[in-house]
């Protein structure tokens, strides 16, 4: 790793990808146990297997060889791959390693930082390429998993779209809520919501739907190829309100367990609480669950779900509390979780204010990066203020690091070589991050507004808002170009690959190209 630290790279993520889908223990912040990406911080070495160390010697190679023919850009991170298998049909002959370009979980990994260093470069003019109607609204981010679209909708259905919007198949897994059952509510009717996730060790892509009569929440795991449903099972916990509480943030894996959010229906109705319910890859076993300790709300409803660091643990953004006073009760918060177990948190120090104020960091979900021989985490919400936090220990109550101000924020976050992307209500924003550490904004684009969850790739910055798809100059925040869409969900969000954006829409699922 010299030759890329002799470039630069010490502030940056470099990313490598190990066959096997196992991560190091924290020597940078890697995605906790997805997919095999790996984040080494700082020219730091990953510990590995026997079996993996031959592996490592050579991508680590690449990225050496990259990095010395990449001066031109010494700020920019380097980025290696290396082959994956796909999945295979059971008798079938093992497929060729390949280079697969997939998006497998919310913002393309779980650290959320929606970068995709393979899309193809885009040329500044967009065009519809195709657009799929499904049998309901697409809230959940689609997947791209080894050259097939993965889709949700509110009707309780999950689809496996061609490249090119053909329909591949579809399961149906039940009846939804209407929202007339609901004690309030905006999604009608309410079905799958949250962002599903896929596991290549397990090939299976992870789906939790809302389902009527009785109103309860079911975790699907299927497989991708066919849309075969290998097992469900109920994951309400029993204390829970089942009827006022609503999944809407993204899936997320770690330990083994696919990790799902609960928070409460638009209005805050009902005995809600917030919960993270973990349940094993496999299905079998009892269920792990956390409950905020809350009286009552303090909900974990972000679309971009928990994000996980390399030792797997999980970060959320939990919602307004019912404590208006002391004590404490973990409300408006950024919370790490080893398990069910609290490991630490980060708290406004007028947290007081905020819960009585609906004015909570429960509106955008938390992302994990590492810059300036740090690793941090950020976290943003509805009173306006952004907070750069020491990831390992988030600093309790006042504790950040940096902080920004006038940017309330919905939805999800990006980072790309040491600028984040923030979806202020009062438009995009870039902040760049400098030694201190200090968050400067470096521009602002008024013409993409509320719950415009940015990703980055092709040399854009990518974001949804007001039924158009935005492509911008990263430099400057400038439109370079808009394509229109039609309706689309609050906080819709970008998926990238090759030359095509994906978007789910209120009737369906729409490609633009790049090209």
């Amino acid at each position: 790793m010299a030759a890329a630290r002799a470039q630069g790279l010490a502030d940056d993520n470099v990313l490598i990808r190990v066959q096997t889908g196992r991560v190091a223990r924290r020597p940078g912040p890697l995605v906790g146990g997805l997919s095999g990406w790996g984040y080494l911080n700082g020219g730091d070495m990953a510990k590995t297997t026997r079996g993996q160390r031959s592996r490592v010697a050579i991508t680590t190679l690449v990225v050496a060889v990259l990095a010395s023919t990449a001066a031109a850009d010494a700020s920019s991170e380097r980025t290696a791959r290396a082959s994956t298998q796909p999945p295979t049909v059971a008798g079938a002959p093992a497929a060729t390693p390949t280079t697969v370009d997939n998006w497998t979980t919310y913002h393309h990994d779980q650290l959320r930082q929606g970068y995709d260093p393979m899309a193809s470069p885009a040329s500044g003019r967009l065009s519809t390429a195709w657009a799929t109607h499904l049998d309901g609204a697409v809230y959940g981010e689609p997947l791209v998993v080894f050259g097939k679209v993965i889709a949700v909708t509110e009707n309780d259905s999950i689809y496996g779209l061609s490249m090119s919007g053909r329909v591949l198949w579809r399961r149906h897994v039940g009846p939804p809520v209407p929202l007339s059952q609901l004690p309030c509510g905006d999604i009608d009717p309410l079905g799958i919501t949250g962002t599903p996730i896929y596991h290549p060790s397990t090939h299976q892509v992870y789906v939790a739907a809302e389902l009527n009569h009785p109103i309860r929440h079911r975790l699907f795991a299927v497989n991708p190829k066919t849309g075969h449903v290998d097992w469900s099972r109920q994951i309400d916990p029993p204390a829970m309100a089942r009827s006022a509480q609503q999944e809407r943030g993204a899936l997320a894996i770690s330990h083994g367990r696919v990790w799902v959010p609960f928070g409460g229906l638009a209005g805050d109705c009902g005995p809600y609480h917030g919960w993270v319910v973990g349940t094993k890859l496999s299905g079998v076993g009892p269920v792990s669950i956390y409950r905020q300790p809350s009286s009552r709300e303090a909900g974990i409803w972000a679309p971009s779900g928990p994000a996980v660091d390399a030792s797997g643990h999980l970060f959320v953004a939990i919602g307004n509390g019912a404590a208006l006073a002391p004590p404490y009760d973990d409300s408006d918060s950024i919370l790490e979780l080893d398990g069910t177990h609290k490991v630490s948190l980060f708290a406004p120090r007028n947290w007081a204010a905020e819960n009585a104020n609906d004015l909570d960091l429960g509106s955008t979900g938390p992302m994990i990066f590492g810059a300036l021989g740090h690793h941090w985490a950020f976290g943003d919400g509805k009173a306006g203020d952004g907070y750069l936090l020491h990831q390992r220990h988030l600093g309790g109550i006042g504790g950040y690091a940096a902080t920004i101000a006038n940017c309330k924020s919905f939805g999800g976050t990006a980072y790309r070589a040491r600028t984040i992307y923030v979806p202020c209500l009062s438009g995009l924003s870039a902040y760049r991050l400098t030694s201190g550490p200090v968050m400067r904004r470096k521009w602002h684009n008024t013409s993409v507004l509320y719950g415009a969850s940015p990703v980055v790739g092709a040399g854009a910055i990518w974001a949804v808002y007001n039924g158009g798809l935005f492509q911008l100059d990263p430099r400057n925040g400038r439109t370079v170009a808009r394509a229109t869409l039609g309706g689309c969900p609050h906080f819709a969000t970008p998926t990238l690959h090759g030359s095509l954006v994906l978007v789910g829409t209120l009737s369906g699922v729409t490609a633009v190209s790049t090209r």
